[in-house]
């Protein structure tokens, strides 16, 4: 009996390692946090889970297959990739993935269908978009998600750029239309990590939304407290 289960343990260890680097991969960079909410959140112990999805990240980049790098972020922990993407800093990738997250939880009764990095729609490229469903209500909920971070010295511009998209029609041949209402049109989230930078993006949506399209701006130490509770 006591190998079955030492043999059941194993197995089920080794198909959640699958499962995390699986989810490495195609969220590009994440960190243990982002991790423990997408494998471990279920292990009632908060502590003792984040203990949990450490030593498993450990054991992965111990056998190599994952890599690991200190990153400028909430207390400078450590972003994990399978390759290392290039473009963009992983600090960027990983604030866009808060808002992956936050729209994955957002509403319990959606789960997350499936989801694509740099979505490009008419001239705009999102730095992704989501799609949820409902099987109890048999609907789909769908997310552009952009990150905007202090450090970055873009200029901002997607609030104008959704809404002439919008204007001119230049989503329609997209698989996520219904018709072209905005209270239709997919929400946009935007994630910063400053108050700074929250109040000038706030600044643009009440100037330039012109066309009523939802906007929703948070910052990452929100999302946080959102999906992890007070630490």
């Amino acid at each position: 009996m006591n190998n079955l289960l030492s043999y059941n343990t194993r197995k089920k260890g080794y198909y959640r390692d699958r499962e995390i680097e699986w989810d490495i991969d195609r969220f590009q960079v994440l960190t243990v946090e982002q991790i423990y909410l997408l494998h471990f959140k279920n292990i009632k112990n908060k502590k003792q889970a984040l203990i949990k999805t450490r030593e498993r990240l450990r054991k992965l980049v111990k056998l190599k297959k994952i890599k690991r790098e200190k990153i400028n972020y909430y207390g400078k922990p450590y972003g994990f990739y399978i390759h290392k993407p290039k473009g963009y800093t992983l600090e960027h990738i990983i604030n866009r993935n808060w808002g992956y997250l936050y729209a994955m939880f957002y509403n319990p009764n959606f789960k997350l269908n499936d989801f694509e990095n740099e979505y490009v729609v008419g001239d705009l490229q999102a730095d992704g978009f989501i799609q949820l469903y409902s099987p109890k209500g048999k609907k789909y909920s769908y997310w552009f998600i952009e990150s905007d971070r202090s450090s970055s010295k873009n200029k901002f511009d997607k609030i104008i750029k959704y809404n002439e998209m919008f204007k001119n029609d230049k989503y329609i041949d997209e698989f996520w239309v219904v018709d072209k209402r905005p209270d239709n049109f997919p929400k946009i989230l935007i994630v910063t990590d400053t108050m700074e930078k929250f109040n000038k993006i706030q600044k643009h949506i009440q100037k330039e939304n012109k066309m009523g399209l939802e906007f929703i701006l948070l910052t990452v130490d929100k999302i946080r407290q959102f999906l992890l509770g007070s630490n």
